[in-house]
């Protein structure tokens, strides 16, 4: 192709001027019958390649952009825009380049840029990519949805006793601190109830732990039934539950404590014959109560209820 007229190109600027720019370039002799051609060229016409060496400019051009190629005696160089003949493109649209053209020894060469960067093909082209893009985003959005959701069921897991299905001791204190917060800023009421399965090693010893478990399960669930959304009960260790009851008073939290206490003891176990008991400590908070010394006030309220028998509610001051 160009390589047989330019043979004077060093490589690999002759396969850049063939190959490799959308440029088209063409020569041509006097007559402007085409003598060779790059690529560029190729790829713009819808003409088998051998036909278009029979073919002149003007049978590549518009008849009213061939007008425009001329050369003056003393000139060697021409500028002009030329219009490809909408019968010969590939995409059946007139095509518009700003077209060089130099006037050589023996032939002349004509270099074209295509005005039309943003013409229908372009416009497709990118068009097809903002969908593409626009479903990928789609998809991508919908992952990370799902993932989040699924980060948020493993923080909710990592947060809740995996028997009862209460919130765990870590839970627990992090919701208390904040609680004990609002409490000290809009001084509103705040108590905390401890409770114990009474004689809890003495079920597991004698039934089995699987009867225990099911002892603690059935515990879980009263407690969430019986808790408000915005109180919390959680398994603080292996047979104890703590229950932090807000804007309520130790005598509330004392009925609570008695509804929680009844109904587990009215409770049939298949597995265990006798009626489950629970001890209660309740303590109200005070103003000048940290974390600690209102949790230390219910466990004492709480060994108290057991000193005194278990099965009962202790209040402390």
């Amino acid at each position: 192709m160009i390589e047989k007229i330019y043979l004077d190109c060093p490589h690999p600027f002759d396969t850049y001027l063939d190959r490799l720019t959308n440029n088209i370039i063409i020569f041509y002799d006097n007559q402007l019958k085409i003598l060779e051609f790059n690529q560029g060229f190729k790829k713009a016409v819808n003409i088998p390649e051998k036909e278009i060496y029979n073919k002149s400019l003007d049978n590549i051009f518009t008849i009213d952009s061939m007008e425009l190629i001329s050369f003056s005696a003393d000139q060697n160089y021409n500028k002009t825009n030329l219009e490809l003949d909408q019968s010969i493109t590939i995409k059946k649209v007139e095509r518009e380049y700003i077209c060089h053209t130099f006037k050589l020894e023996n032939f002349y060469c004509l270099i074209g840029e295509d005005t039309g960067s943003e013409d229908e093909e372009v416009l497709n082209k990118i068009s097809k990519l903002n969908n593409e893009l626009s479903s990928i985003t789609r998809e991508l959005s919908k992952k990370n949805m799902k993932l989040e959701k699924a980060n948020q069921r493993i923080k909710e897991l990592s947060r809740r006793d995996p028997l009862t299905g209460l919130y765990n001791r870590r839970a627990f204190m992090e919701y208390f601190e904040k609680q004990l917060a609002q409490f000290r800023r809009h001084s509103h009421l705040l108590s905390l109830i401890i409770t114990d399965i009474d004689d809890f090693k003495e079920i597991n010893d004698s039934y089995g732990h699987s009867a225990g478990d099911d002892v603690l399960e059935e515990l879980g669930q009263l407690l969430a039934q019986e808790t408000r959304q915005e109180d919390m009960a959680a398994r603080v260790g292996g047979e104890e539950f703590a229950i932090l009851l807000v804007k309520t008073d130790k005598e509330n939290a004392s009925k609570y404590a008695e509804r929680v206490r009844q109904k587990l003891k009215n409770l049939k176990f298949k597995s265990i014959p006798e009626s489950i008991t629970l001890s209660f400590g309740i303590a109200e908070a005070r103003t000048e109560d940290d974390l600690d010394g209102i949790y230390k006030r219910s466990d004492k309220a709480l060994y108290k209820a057991k000193e005194a028998g278990k099965d009962r509610i202790e209040i402390i001051d």
